[in-house]
């Protein structure tokens, strides 16, 4: 079932109480993931410029890859 996502997201408050989030043209609601994810890229940036593309946790130049792997069988393409 879906609510077993519902804590990986942040849900903002709608006065006291919660909100069921309904919005087709936005990003959605933030991932609780994302922050610490943002943050290595960041770091990543902060230490290494340029050479962030070839080097670090997850070398820029090679997100293209990771991507093709994951989003093929999601549109029904070949990697």
């Amino acid at each position: 079932a879906l609510s077993a996502w519902r804590d990986a997201f942040l849900i903002p408050p709608h006065g006291a109480g919660e909100q069921a989030y309904f919005c087709g043209n936005s990003l959605g609601l933030q991932p609780r993931a994302v922050r610490a994810a943002l943050d290595v890229e960041l770091e990543s940036w902060a230490r290494r410029a340029v050479e962030g593309h070839f080097e670090g946790p997850q070398p820029w130049m090679d997100v293209q890859d990771d991507l093709q792997q994951m989003l093929a069988p999601l549109v029904g393409a070949a990697p």
